[in-house]
């Protein structure tokens, strides 16, 4: 749980500089540097959160499920400085199965996004680079992301999903010039 954190705080700042990361990325991870700022929530009050993936039922498949994780704050949306961020999620092993990523707004009856993904081949991180698909974050707005590997297009309760919410918003200028020095 903790390399995890680890790397959605990397990956956060990493979108706040613009930065694009690698579509994939394979090993254990670095250890943390002393001199990192700390992340404060900001006090904004927007709902939000992330949700793990699992699958549910009795669904046997003939491989081992992997398991999806939304890089994003936990308990609370996420922020971007860009209007068409690049989302990250991680998988614990190959996906085998059809791979959708999904974007929603609030109060509207279809999704901003729904498309389908190159399904991963292994453990790691992916970047969704938002932009491909014509999105652009308006401000104000919590969207909810999704990421599900489809294991039975018939039956999509079993998929295994996570999620996050997101917020465009404006960086924070001290952390900004920090991570820029």
């Amino acid at each position: 749980m903790l390399k995890h954190l680890a790397l959605a705080f990397g990956v956060v700042l990493w979108t706040l500089l613009g930065v694009r990361a690698v579509s994939a990325q394979t090993g254990p991870m670095q250890s943390q540097s002393a001199g990192l700022p700390a992340y404060i929530p900001p006090p904004r009050g927007a709902p939000g959160g992330r949700v793990g993936g699992a699958s549910r039922g009795t669904y046997q498949p003939t491989f081992p499920l992997p398991t999806i994780e939304a890089l994003a704050p936990q308990g609370e949306s996420g922020l971007s400085a860009s209007a068409m961020p690049d989302l990250y999620y991680y998988v614990s092993g190959p996906v085998y199965w059809s791979t959708q990523f999904t974007i929603s707004a609030p109060m509207q009856s279809a999704p901003v996004a729904e498309v389908y993904l190159p399904s991963p081949r292994m453990a790691g991180v992916y970047a969704i680079h938002v932009s491909d698909f014509g999105v652009r974050l308006k401000p104000g707005i919590v969207y909810t992301w999704s990421v599900a590997a489809i294991l039975d297009p018939n039956a999509r309760s079993r998929d295994i999903v996570a999620g996050a919410t997101l917020l465009l918003g404006s960086p924070d200028p001290g952390l900004e010039n920090a991570a820029r020095t």
